[in-house]
């Protein structure tokens, strides 16, 4: 894989999905590949970020319409704990905030889950309110996970805002504790000798690229 992956990365389609309109950005994290995700922002640079659907006001990236992908990168980034990644695609605001999956789980339950603080706060801003409270197949919801991981001020955020909706979450679910701690351990990711000369999974967001200046014209 390393081998095809080096030699065919300059001619690699970053910008095609597949039936089910799964970016290589997206197909990279799901199938534990985030390491030639890397290597294909090095030598693509921002332009793979284009055909990622822009959540803000809930329209899209319209020049790129026709490759854009089905805005999951945000789930499978959350789902695979990556921190990193997700805080920049939220700055962003790229792909799905709001994806519920069969199994009843949210961005938000994921960030909870494996302890993701800074994520978590930053989708609460952007969620709808009624997903903050999403419950999974083991009946199981963000808030739980949270105060399970002693995320104060995340339960503090959820409580305030339960308030307003006259519903606090009930802490009755078990959580299993016996997993192993090595399972889902936050992935550390590198990206060096980038072409736009800036790490795009430590910086905020790409102020100089035009995917934020339409996303500032369509804020205007």
């Amino acid at each position: 894989m390393d081998l095809v992956f080096d030699k065919y990365i300059n001619k690699l389609p970053h910008y095609l999905v597949d039936n089910e309109r799964n970016s290589l950005f997206t197909i990279l994290i799901k199938y534990d590949l985030e390491q030639y995700l890397v290597k294909l922002i090095n030598v693509v640079g921002k332009n793979i970020f284009q055909h990622i659907p822009m959540m803000t006001i809930y329209t899209y990236n319209i020049q790129y319409m026709q490759n854009l992908s089905n805005g999951m990168e945000l789930y499978w980034t959350c789902k695979k704990n990556l921190p990193a990644i997700a805080d920049f695609l939220i700055d962003n605001k790229l792909s799905k905030f709001n994806y519920i999956d069969f199994e009843g789980n949210t961005c938000f339950i994921f960030a909870c889950k494996y302890k993701m603080n800074i994520v978590a706060e930053k989708l609460m801003k952007v969620i709808e309110p009624l997903h903050i409270n999403q419950t999974n197949n083991e009946n199981i919801c963000a808030y739980e996970y949270a105060k399970f991981n002693n995320m104060e001020k995340i339960c503090a955020l959820i409580e305030d805002i339960n308030k307003k909706f006259t519903f606090i979450p009930k802490s009755s679910a078990n959580i299993n504790t016996n997993h192993n701690k090595d399972e889902n351990k936050p992935i550390k990711v590198k990206i060096i000798s980038n072409p736009i000369n800036i790490n795009p999974f430590d910086n905020s967001n790409l102020k100089n690229s035009e995917l934020i200046k339409i996303t500032e014209w369509i804020k205007k």
